[in-house]
């Protein structure tokens, strides 16, 4: 059976070895190189993709806002939220300058 067989010496197999190992990682980081620019091609075609629905949403967005019929009421709401939120803010400053006050009274 092993008629056609052949001794060949250790340290040839072995050199033979690290020759395909070295060729091995070679073609390894050639793979990781493809694979980090196609992954860098989807991530700009996402965000490409992004964009554009960003724009479309205010595209959108600024249609209704131009369509919004304003009434006197809905007039009288909004001045009403703003001033709510002013007096909001007004509060906050009290409770500030109170709490800092009585903390350098400390």
């Amino acid at each position: 059976e092993y008629s056609d067989s052949m001794l060949i010496n250790v340290e040839i197999i072995k050199q033979i070895n690290e020759e395909i190992n070295a060729l091995g990682a070679e073609q390894v980081k050639i793979l990781q190189k493809t694979k980090n620019f196609r992954k860098s091609i989807n991530y700009m075609e996402w965000e490409n993709r992004y964009m554009h629905a960003q724009s479309n949403d205010l595209e959108e967005y600024y249609t209704d806002l131009q369509l919004l019929h304003v009434t006197k009421s809905f007039q009288q709401m909004l001045k009403e939220d703003c001033d709510t939120v002013e007096a909001g803010q007004g509060r906050s400053l009290d409770v500030r300058l109170t709490s800092t006050s009585q903390i350098q009274a400390k």
